[in-house]
């Protein structure tokens, strides 16, 4: 055997799945909505009115325009559209966008719905990285768990912590 051939791969790379992750929009959620924007805006016009006093000179104009501008702000940054990405799942690795994931560094995977839309989790072999997610196609559960079945194992969703429920809670 010649030592300069390259070695055959052990096992050849069939594709298993490929699709474009659906558009999502992040919808506001009223009341939470409500309360960032009450709470963002009175944060602003107190530090504004504390600014005026301090200066020897308390403009409530200054404080209210700064108040509406954070109010605006929020509103046209509230309702976000994701980008969708290229999802492409083979017997070797998984290519969500840009990222490759070898599966030999993925431990498992596990489904949930969000917002309405069936959310993909995959979980890394290193406990501390955080899961690889995206939504399927469609949200036809039982084809999304029978195609990654065929490749890696489904897993317990992981515990949320603290820093989940806030990012939850402000749709970081």
């Amino acid at each position: 055997m010649d030592p300069k051939a390259p070695a055959a791969p052990a096992q050849p790379e069939e594709l298993v799945a490929q699709w474009t992750e659906p558009t999502r929009v992040t919808p506001p959620n009223q009341q939470q909505f409500t309360l960032q924007v009450f709470a963002g805006a009175s944060v602003v016009t107190v530090l504004m009115l504390l600014l005026g006093y301090f200066q020897q000179d308390i403009t409530f104009y200054m404080a209210a325009v700064a108040a509406v501008a954070a109010g605006i702000f929020l509103v046209t940054q509230r309702r976000r559209v994701h980008p969708s990405l290229e999802i492409a799942l083979t017997t070797t690795r998984l290519v969500v966008g840009k990222h490759e994931y070898p599966l030999g560094t993925l431990a498992g995977f596990w489904l949930q719905e969000d917002l309405g839309q069936l959310l993909v989790n995959i979980e890394p072999s290193k406990a501390a990285t955080y899961p690889v997610c995206f939504l399927y196609a469609n949200d036809n559960e039982e084809e999304a768990r029978q195609i990654l079945h065929g490749v890696m194992a489904e897993v317990e969703p992981r515990k949320q912590t603290t820093a989940d429920a806030i990012s939850r809670y402000f749709r970081i």
